[in-house]
């Protein structure tokens, strides 16, 4: 992203990313360069158009800590990017109504969109279907939830786990560092968003994080290997999804 340098880590089937922001309030304009680039990308010729003529969506799923977080990143995402198709999980929504959201997203990037779909649907003039969530709204696996099975997970806010706020006291204190406990917590919530939004297929994990963060993603990312991202993120994600996609076809 245009905000900040970009470092990578790598993790069971999914590649790990992060977008390094100088500062705090420079992270919502990593996050939606990345969404806007992504989007350009995928409208292309034929990026997302099946078999049978329906319009493929990249699916993108953005988490955050809390739910004011998210309200800030899905603005962010629309004032780049306003004709996205979005969506949003959170606590106030009937059963009925978060199974018709996760169903609609998956669909949207799985099956596709006919034309009158398209026509009836608000924003799918760019080619990314984005859904935005908290930790705890996302899919429980455990409990027989499917995964979202997007290709991009970006998390506007690193994981922490467990009480976020006494976490996010015991990092302040850098020169103690993090106890294994809350270290194994903040890992915890790291694989679990990654299972939730990307499920088994290989995707793209990218933590948007500031200067000030970087203890905190060093221990959701303890163990894990870092390499340079490249900075053309958008195309690799794209070829990799048009690749997926053909290969699916071809099965």
């Amino acid at each position: 992203g245009g905000a900040g340098r970009a470092r990578g880590l790598a993790m069971a089937d999914a590649t790990h990313f992060t977008c390094l922001a100088a500062v705090r309030g420079n992270k919502l304009r990593c996050l939606a360069d990345i969404v806007s680039q992504t989007s350009r990308a995928a409208s292309g010729a034929s990026a997302g158009t099946s078999a049978d003529g329906k319009r493929r969506l990249l699916p993108i799923v953005v988490v955050a800590n809390t739910r004011d977080a998210v309200d800030a990143a899905m603005s962010a995402v629309l004032a780049v990017a306003p004709r996205a198709r979005v969506g949003r999980l959170h606590s106030d929504q009937s059963a009925d109504d978060r199974k018709a959201t996760m169903e609609g997203f998956r669909a949207a990037s799985s099956v596709g969109l006919d034309e009158r779909q398209c026509e009836d649907a608000e924003g799918v003039g760019d080619g990314v279907a984005v859904l935005f969530a908290t930790d705890a709204c996302l899919p429980s696996i455990a409990t027989g939830e499917a995964p979202l099975r997007g290709v991009v997970l970006i998390q506007s806010e690193v994981p922490r786990g467990g009480d976020s706020d006494a976490t996010a006291q015991a990092l302040s204190h850098q020169s103690r560092g993090l106890s294994g406990e809350k270290a194994e917590g903040a890992t915890a919530a790291y694989r679990r968003r990654v299972r939730a939004a990307l499920g088994r297929d290989a995707g793209f994990a990218v933590s948007v994080v500031s200067l000030d963060e970087r203890r905190l993603f060093d221990a959701a990312s303890r163990g894990f290997e870092v390499e340079e991202a490249p900075f053309d993120l958008h195309d690799v994600v794209v070829a990799r999804w048009r690749g997926s996609a053909r290969g699916k076809e071809g099965r």
